[in-house]
């Protein structure tokens, strides 16, 4: 300013302003550091972010004419999902390829198992794109000067490398411009993540399964939906974990019920296999979340026998302030829901022991296996007469609304051919 005489004035009526920012409030899943969480469901939550939710999202950092200057044109991005980040591992091995057939005229054929491989030790879902690069970097390019060197020390004339991964190597097979392997070479890969999810203690890693195997199976059988994925060993910090379809729509009383029995499946599952001596503190956050969604379905939901805002201490007129009462009603759900979690899990025993034993020599099941094993060993008759459904399918609202409009009017009808029959009769 004190160096021009005046100040300048630009015209920027015909300019694009973005603003870019990384709003974590609005991606809470974001916080999420576990390689283990399904890409797709990772994908369909943030696809449910919106513009009110954004909005929200900046009130927490701008006064509200500061948000109101930024407008509506908001472009919210989505994770990747699995078939996206897949995509993203295939074009970088492709950019790997071409370097090595612009200096050396050989053609890579990168093989799905390397895909899959990449896959596993660069992708975590919450953490964007970054952590894939950098794997191609060094599971991938570091390798390829040593490969090069190898095939020009001992002067093999290629014009093909196939590159696959199994059993824990990178194999390389070297073929001549006809098609024919003149050299096969292997090489230990170095992988990080994958050790991790190697189970370091069979006994916790079966102490787990039972704990997840609780939380899967009584998913199933009370919502009828089949959970997507259930973890007994990670390469986090995280022993295991149940990853479960809620329905999509409100929470009502019934389904929060649900939560709760589901919630306490893993207790319930240790107590039953390993006896009460034997739970562990893993149950810890659960039983904080059964806690949780007690005293919401009776403090806020008007889920209990009055339909009131409690809370501990308040200076306003609209909340009610905590009673005893209230307290004994909110343990008296838990216990309720933790009793027809045993019902459930006692009545599908072989189940539970079949699942777990899975789990104890394998790190995950699939949707697809966890339905198998349900059909298999539950012993709940729905279960092969009338199956599964899908999360969208659960709330049947609008159908019961037209059921009952059709009854409505059924019986108008009804009202009417009998009032014109008394009519009839008293004439």
């Amino acid at each position: 300013m004190r160096a021009r005489p005046a100040t300048k004035t630009l015209d920027l009526s015909r300019a694009v302003i973005f603003i870019l920012g990384n709003l974590d409030e609005a991606y809470t899943m974001s916080k999420s550091t576990n390689p283990d969480i399904s890409a797709d469901e990772f994908h369909e939550q943030t696809s449910k972010i919106n513009l009110a939710d954004i909005k929200r999202a900046l009130h927490r950092r701008f006064r509200a004419e500061q948000i109101a200057r930024l407008g509506n044109n908001h472009i919210i991005y989505v994770s990747f999902n699995n078939a996206q980040f897949r995509l993203l591992i295939k074009q970088e091995l492709s950019c790997v390829s071409a370097f090595v057939t612009e200096r050396f005229g050989w053609t890579v054929t990168f093989d799905d198992s390397v895909v899959d491989v990449v896959y596993a030790e660069g992708v975590f879902p919450a953490q964007g794109t970054r952590p894939v690069f950098s794997t191609v970097k060094n599971l991938i390019e570091s390798r390829i000067s040593t490969l090069i060197v190898s095939v020009l020390e001992y002067q093999l004339s290629i014009a093909e490398i196939v590159w696959s991964f199994n059993t824990g190597n990178f194999v390389y097979t070297l073929k001549d411009q006809h098609g024919v392997v003149v050299s096969t070479i292997s090489e230990k890969a170095k992988l990080k993540l994958e050790e991790l999810r190697k189970s370091i203690d069979p006994e916790v890693q079966a102490h787990t399964a039972v704990h997840e195997a609780g939380h899967a199976i009584l998913a199933a059988l009370t919502l009828r939906i089949l959970p997507s994925v259930v973890v007994s060993r990670t390469a986090s910090d995280m022993e295991g974990f149940c990853l479960i379809n809620f329905p999509k729509g409100p929470m009502t009383r019934e389904s929060l019920k649900k939560d709760i029995v589901i919630t306490l499946g893993g207790l319930v599952a240790e107590k039953m296999i390993f006896g009460e001596e034997f739970t562990s503190s893993g149950v810890y956050y659960d039983i904080e979340e059964a806690s949780a969604l007690a005293n919401k379905a009776i403090r806020k939901y008007a889920m209990g026998v009055d339909p009131i805002h409690l809370a501990v201490m308040a200076d306003t007129d609209y909340v009610f302030t905590h009673v005893d009462d209230y307290a004994a009603e909110t343990i008296a759900l838990i216990k309720a829901c933790e009793v027809e979690a045993t019902l459930i899990l006692r009545r599908n025993r072989l189940l539970l022991l079949k699942m777990a034993e899975y789990l104890t020599t394998h790190s995950r099941m699939e949707q697809a296996l966890i339905g198998e094993f349900v059909q298999r060993y539950s012993t709940e008759e729905w279960v092969n007469q009338r199956g599964f459904i899908r999360k969208e399918d659960y709330y049947q609202f609008h159908k019961t609304i037209q059921q009952q409009l059709k009854e409505v009017n059924d019986g108008s009808v009804d009202l009417l051919l009998e009032r014109i029959e008394a009519e009839r009769l008293n004439a």
